[in-house]
């Protein structure tokens, strides 16, 4: 099995049997010193910001959860989840500032909900999985709630390697998408069954006489990165990044939410599996500074 459709799996394991992803997680509370992860087979140690205690309260929302159905990967996210982890590679902290709408204008369309998480550090899809639910440092937990969004449907992913952490993986979720690029938008994921970053695991080789080891040192092993601080935005349902409108805009949407101050809208006509479409693009403006962009199309 390749990395990508391990990950694609552990995600549609956690979403749709919750309860029983719980016990992997908290069976990870039983590797930890103080505040420092030692994972099996591993040689140095992890320092997290919350210890044992985040892993614990992630299994607890996890046993509370609903169960979700499983989303299907798709050819033009996990085109999306490849450019935005080139950006991830050379630079985390420029995630925040990447122009998503043209990005996904390249590959085709989303309609209804959108999301994407970064984890680094992870190097099986199992722990780039546990790490995304339990958002260490992240009070917020706004990994985990981009995994358990129950109108997504489609799911992207892309892995490589990363000077700092090993491991960096980008992955993209939408309730629709039309590809643009693909006849066909199923993805398969097939390839190597590990990221070339993973490290390799030598098998241990027999001592005549054993010694004792002295304690791995935990500060060689950079911390897992999901989201912390300004490298992510916090998820929301939809792109808040506006794209620029270049024609002249039509007359201001009507405003029904008494919390939005103005809704710009714009209209082009595409083509979609040959018949022609317009599809109208809605940037809300909210009172307290942040935006929302909304996608339809109607066929003409």
């Amino acid at each position: 099995m390749s990395f990508l459709r391990g990950v694609v799996e552990e995600v549609n394991k956690a979403r749709t049997n919750p309860s029983s992803y719980a016990d992997k997680v908290e069976g990870m509370k039983a590797h930890f010193q103080g505040k420092i992860l030692r994972l099996p087979n591993s040689k140095v140690g992890i320092k997290t910001h919350e210890g044992a205690d985040a892993y614990e309260e992630c299994a607890k929302f996890l046993r509370s959860a609903e169960s979700l159905e499983a989303m299907v990967p798709s050819k033009g996210l996990t085109k999306i989840a490849n450019e935005l982890l080139e950006v991830v590679q050379k630079d985390v902290s420029q995630i925040g500032s990447v122009d998503m709408n043209a990005i996904i204008d390249k590959y085709g369309s989303f309609t209804g909900s959108f999301n994407r998480v970064m984890e680094c550090g992870g190097s099986t899809p199992e722990q780039v999985v546990i790490n995304l639910l339990v958002s260490d440092g992240d009070k917020s937990r706004g990994q985990r709630d981009g995994l358990f969004t129950k109108s997504l449907k489609r799911i992207g992913v892309a892995s490589g390697k990363h000077d700092d952490y090993g491991t960096a993986t980008v992955i993209i979720f939408c309730t629709k998408f039309e590809n643009s690029v693909d006849s066909d938008d199923t993805e398969n994921y097939g390839g190597e069954s590990t990221p070339t970053s993973a490290p390799k695991v030598e098998p241990e080789k027999p001592k005549a006489e054993p010694q004792p080891q002295p304690q791995p040192q935990p500060q060689p092993q950079p911390q897992p990165r999901t989201q912390t601080g300004a490298s992510l935005p916090t998820l929301t349902e939809k792109i808040v990044q506006p794209k620029p409108v270049i024609k002249q805009p039509p007359p201001e949407t009507t405003v029904t939410d008494e919390n939005v101050v103005k809704v710009d809208r714009a209209e082009r006509i595409v083509v979609d599996g040959g018949k022609k479409k317009k599809k109208i693009t809605l940037t809300k403006h909210y009172k307290d500074g942040h935006t929302e962009k909304e996608v339809k199309f109607e066929s003409l």
